[in-house]
């Protein structure tokens, strides 16, 4: 009276056909078949990508620091009707400026039920939603309320030309340029009674907080209104590890690079060779200081295993150079200073 069969040690992605019939002490009795193809294994690291903005200023420069990062990605250009909380690391969204797409009901539900049943990382961007949607749909989708969020209505258009971490919060230190591809902002404040959730992007030069994370017991999340791909492309993959580590939490932090050293290419061009110290950095943050005693700016950055950076945004005069290597905890100690 058997009626199933466990088949095991079988190969992934791999298709097996099956005949199954009865038989006693008579012989056989009737057949019947199947074709069974087993699943694939989830990938290491996986992170789902959702690109909702018809314009997609931010799916690819997502998903680069993402893989930048060591992430495995999958893209979707529409929102899955389910999103499998065991398959993914964290969630990333973006829906555009302006209001180049309204997050649905439906849309926001899938991730919400995402957000509870995996306990993990959520980041949403749009220039509006946090405000224009909230209004019109009465407070938003089911899962806008997780973000701890809200906006007085107050726009920025093109406008915010750079961005600073917020001091104390894990992008402090963080300065980047914005490309004005963005439209229009909302400015955002935490909402009362959200005591987990903080600012982390502001206005540089400014107060105007374009950027928030909440940090619950169950899961975390992160919501700006302006797009991941307006910052600077020298910035992303550093600003990406930040939030890799909001997310999925801390490992060890990266050795210092060491014996620094830079070569005169031209007038306006300098070659920086380092060596590798560690196994477990994700990326290098290279610092210009452009007048003695002046502030350290960062020049770029250079994927894991690198030894070598050309600057070749330079004008005449002395500049001086200091490497760190990072990862998702944070950054190693400075190598040496080098003119």
């Amino acid at each position: 009276n058997i009626t199933h069969f466990l088949h095991q040690g079988l190969d992934p992605e791999s298709s097996h056909d099956y005949l199954v019939m009865a038989h006693n002490g008579l012989g056989d009795g009737a057949s019947t078949s199947a074709t069974a193809v087993t699943l694939s294994l989830p990938a290491e690291n996986l992170v789902l990508v959702v690109d909702l903005d018809p314009e997609h200023v931010s799916g690819t420069a997502l998903e680069t620091a993402l893989i930048d990062n060591g992430m495995s990605v999958e893209a979707a250009a529409v929102m899955p009707e389910v999103i499998d909380p065991n398959s993914y690391m964290a969630v990333f969204v973006a829906l555009g400026a302006d209001e180049k797409h309204t997050l649905l009901t439906s849309e926001g539900q899938t991730l919400l039920d995402y957000l509870e049943d995996s306990g993990r990382g959520l980041y949403l961007e749009g220039g509006f939603t946090f405000w224009y949607d909230a209004i019109r749909m009465d407070n938003g989708t089911p899962v806008h309320p997780c973000f701890g969020i809200e906006s007085d209505g107050t726009l920025g258009f093109n406008s915010v030309f750079g961005l600073a971490g917020e001091g104390g919060a894990f992008l402090d230190g963080i300065v980047s340029a914005l490309d004005p591809v963005g439209g229009y902002h909302d400015h955002l404040a935490v909402a009362p009674g959200y005591a987990d959730a903080f600012p982390i992007w502001h206005e540089r030069d400014a107060s105007t907080i374009y950027g928030i994370a909440r940090e619950t017991a169950s899961y975390s999340t992160i919501g700006t209104s302006v797009q991941f791909g307006a910052l600077e492309a020298g910035a992303r993959s550093y600003v990406m590890a930040k939030y890799l580590n909001f997310f999925l939490g801390s490992e060890s932090l990266p050795a210092a690079p060491i014996a620094l050293t830079a070569r005169v290419e031209n007038w306006s061009s300098v070659t920086l060779a380092w060596t590798d110290q560690s196994d477990n950095e994700t990326g290098f943050r290279i610092d210009r200081q452009n007048e003695a005693g002046g502030a350290w700016v960062q020049a770029g950055s250079a994927p894991a295993g690198t030894q070598s950076f050309l600057d070749a945004s330079l004008v005449p005069g002395t500049v001086w150079y200091r490497v760190c290597a990072f990862n998702t905890t944070g950054d190693s100690a400075y190598s040496n200073v080098v003119e």
